[in-house]
């Protein structure tokens, strides 16, 4: 009897070791430092009103979720994620939990910028046409957003973003989006399954 509780422990950490590598936690927004370090781009130098806060709303992993209200004015204001693990090689996905308590479907962006995005004092986050982009419309309510990885090429085509050494990546929403409001959660990385 020892033995086989000895044999379905060690299932069990295997187990749990195994998701553990084919899933990889961004931000839960469980810690006040992961919040602070967070960068709100409006696209102007005012900050337009443009709130980022831990909350306990529509929570979908840990405590906390993110809750961003958007500024009234600003040229695409988002979320820039800056201090995270770089290395995405051997991740398939990019997931974000999002909810929008709005009534109305709302598009929201991603762009990526590796460590060969066109970097300068002006183009803090690279240039445009070096970085990796996609978007998508959440529904009303909770919704997964999902950046398949898997060739991911910048804007222009001209090459493969470089995966294990990934620097920026932003979360954001088209102008003229006053008050909007979103919920960020569980942003992960996660190997697909076979």
């Amino acid at each position: 009897m020892r033995k086989l509780k000895l044999i379905l422990l060690l299932a069990l950490l295997s187990s749990a070791a195994f998701a553990a590598e084919k899933s990889l936690m961004l931000f839960d927004f469980e810690d006040d430092k992961e919040i602070k370090e967070l960068f709100k781009e409006t696209g102007s130098d005012k900050d337009n009103g443009f709130v980022l806060e831990k909350s306990t709303e529509y929570v979908t992993s840990g405590k906390n979720s993110l809750k961003a209200v958007f500024p009234e004015k600003g040229d695409c204001p988002g979320v820039h994620f800056l201090k995270f693990k770089t290395d995405w090689s051997g991740y398939d996905v990019l997931k974000a939990d999002v909810y929008n308590p709005s009534s109305g479907p709302v598009s929201l962006n991603f762009a990526g910028a590796d460590k060969d995005a066109g970097f300068t004092t002006e183009k803090y986050f690279g240039e445009f046409k070096l970085r990796c982009h996609a978007s998508t419309v959440l529904r009303p309510g909770k919704n997964t957003f999902e950046l398949d990885l898997n060739g991911i090429t910048t804007e222009d085509g001209s090459r493969v973003v470089n995966l294990k050494e990934m620097k920026r990546f932003a979360l954001f929403v088209q102008s003229g989006a006053a008050g909007l409001m979103l919920y960020f959660d569980n942003i992960r990385l996660e190997k697909s399954g076979d």
